[in-house]
């Protein structure tokens, strides 16, 4: 009785063990192989792997896999993904079972098709099982746990896999959570990335008024301490009346985007004790969803731009964008630095007659018909996102 009451604690642990790799591995997704290797010491596999497809990427993906030389691994996602004798599967192979090949395809059927004598055979894999996690029609990406023997371990019964039959619940939350995580990180990422490529600084605020991000730009006048700052109790400006307008127009923005308020922000104008031009500021509002476990979440923005900044419009993008030549590019470029037709001349090395003779064409291929204007329509374009 107690080496039996040992065997089932055993397993227990194993079970509980498992679990807790599961869920670790759903948000940390290098903890995947950790719990691969687990099952794998357990049922006596020669290799195990988690087969996770997103839509947009079609059949194939495995996120995680223990026992398998790479190489197989990157022709399956390469070439065999499309010869997977388990896809498209029959009734049979519903959501959340567990099945042994032969419940599936015949061994007989299976060893005559390629995915086995080009893909199985030549690394050793038999004896396969699949557990069919989520399939197309569920709202998640179709997901697969799949596991294969060594030909001289001997076929699993069916039995052996009941420990896997109790992880399946737990590894179909663990992927939703997985697919929800990647997705939030990767939507964050690219926002984040997005940002940075503005030339003007952006500041995103909580309720508190307290910064939840800022883009490059932003970082780069925040640390001149010349007109702007953030510190603990939130932005601050120059001076104590401009830091106490800023605070109120970012606090009446705040309960606006927390649905408490009808301020739409300000237009602020702050003073630099340098002396530079003052810098621009816009405050606003920002609505959006918070969760309901975490309440920190955007409520305003601060938009800040320095109108003496050098302003960089790169010539080649110039020329993409306004079919100019490449002279009137770098005419064009220098216009936008605040060059006069004299400065132009001396640093490209051409006369006055060249200069406005580009600046015809500049006109021309603008739409516009002053300098002012033609200004206006390189500032406002495109020529000023950044590439990667």
């Amino acid at each position: 009785m107690a080496a039996e009451d040992a065997g089932v604690k055993s397993q227990v642990d194993g079970l509980e063990g498992h679990i807790d790799r599961i869920y670790r591995a759903a948000v940390a997704p290098e903890c995947w192989p950790s719990f691969l290797d687990g099952v794998c010491q357990e049922l006596q596999l020669a290799s195990l792997h988690l087969v996770f497809r997103h839509p947009s990427d079609g059949d194939r993906g495995i996120i995680a896999s223990v026992g398998m030389d790479e190489h197989y691994q990157d022709s399956y996602r390469s070439y065999y993904h499309r010869l997977n004798p388990w896809r498209p599967y029959g009734p049979e192979a519903e959501e959340g079972r567990v099945l042994l090949n032969d419940s599936i395809l015949p061994e007989s059927e299976q060893m005559r098709t390629e995915f086995y004598n080009d893909w199985m055979r030549p690394q050793g894999a038999a004896h396969p099982f699949v557990a069919f996690l989520y399939n197309s029609g569920s709202g998640e990406p179709l997901s697969d746990l799949v596991g294969f023997r060594e030909k001289s371990s001997g076929p699993l019964r069916e039995g052996d896999l009941d420990p896997v039959r109790s992880l399946v619940p737990h590894l179909q939350r663990a992927l939703t959570i997985h697919s929800r995580v990647q997705g939030a990180e990767t939507r964050a990422g690219a926002a984040e990335e997005v940002l940075d490529r503005i030339a003007g600084g952006v500041i995103l605020l909580d309720e508190r008024g307290a910064a939840i991000a800022t883009n490059q730009a932003a970082d780069r006048i925040l640390v001149m301490n010349d007109g702007l700052v953030m510190d603990r109790e939130g932005p601050s400006a120059s001076t104590s009346k401009q830091t106490d307008e800023l605070r109120r127009a970012v606090a009446g923005a705040a309960k606006t985007g927390a649905s408490q308020g009808e301020d739409a922000g300000a237009v602020l104008r702050l003073v630099r004790p340098s002396g530079r031009q003052a810098l621009e500021v816009v405050v606003t509002a920002i609505r959006c969803e918070a969760s309901p476990l975490f309440d920190r979440k955007a409520a305003a923005a601060i938009f800040v731009a320095e109108p003496d900044a050098q302003l960089d419009r790169p010539p080649e993008r110039l020329r993409q964008l306004y079919g100019f030549t490449p002279v009137e590019a770098e005419v064009a470029a220098r216009i936008i630095k605040g060059m006069g037709v004299a400065e132009i001349c001396g640093d490209l090395g051409i006369t006055i007659h060249t200069v406005r003779g580009h600046l015809k064409q500049l006109f021309a291929k603008t739409g516009t018909h002053r300098q002012p204007d033609l200004i206006r329509v390189l500032l406002t374009g495109l020529a000023g996102v950044r590439l990667a």
